[in-house]
């Protein structure tokens, strides 16, 4: 959940979009969604608006530190599943957890909202531990896949060509590592 620092930085921050329009004779009103694919944290990324508490945002007792990402592999046609592995460490004085989340971001010319969650991990540290964290791509998981590269062009699914930024942190604002994923057709594997 991300929380706006004021109630017009929303995207419902119009009658429209809410309570909704009751039109003539009707007693029930029409809510418009006219912020399209730019829902929740996606919002705030489109509109440039800094959120009082991003989406992914929590408090701790103690403090982590994630580093070492490997994106694998980095040149692909897009077909295979995605492998990315990080240290999360703890580097407070208490134990305490932390969720690792893993964001793409798909090239301009697919027209998608800035950023798109693909994959998270929670991760349970004691005091000075450090715990190597991978997510690879399995069907139905909560796992980074080639089906999060494709994007609904002219009514079909399609994965286009070009550099997607990968990035890692602890929220939707804090990203503290990212690489880049390059998709290339006919790439071998």
């Amino acid at each position: 959940m991300t929380y706006p620092r004021l109630a017009s930085d929303t995207p419902t921050s119009t009658p429209d979009r809410y309570p909704g329009i009751t039109p003539a004779g009707q007693g029930f009103p029409s809510v418009f969604y006219s912020e399209g694919l730019q829902m929740g944290y996606r919002w705030y990324d489109a509109q440039h608006i800094e959120p009082l508490f991003p989406f992914g945002h929590g408090l701790s007792y103690t403090t982590f530190a994630l580093s070492n990402l490997a994106v694998t592999p980095r040149l692909s046609d897009g077909t295979r599943p995605i492998r990315v592995a990080l240290d999360v460490e703890n580097t407070g004085t208490m134990a305490g957890a932390e969720v690792a989340q893993i964001y793409l971001q798909l090239p301009i010319a697919a027209g998608e909202p800035p950023k798109r969650l693909v994959a998270f991990q929670k991760v349970l540290l004691q005091a000075g531990e450090k715990r190597r964290v991978e997510l690879t791509s399995r069907p139905g998981g909560h796992e980074p896949s080639s089906e999060h590269l494709r994007v609904l062009h002219a009514q079909r699914w399609k994965t286009l060509a070009g550099a997607y930024p990968i990035y890692v942190g602890t929220s939707s604002r804090e990203l503290a590592l990212s690489d880049i994923l390059k998709i290339v057709p006919g790439v071998p594997q």
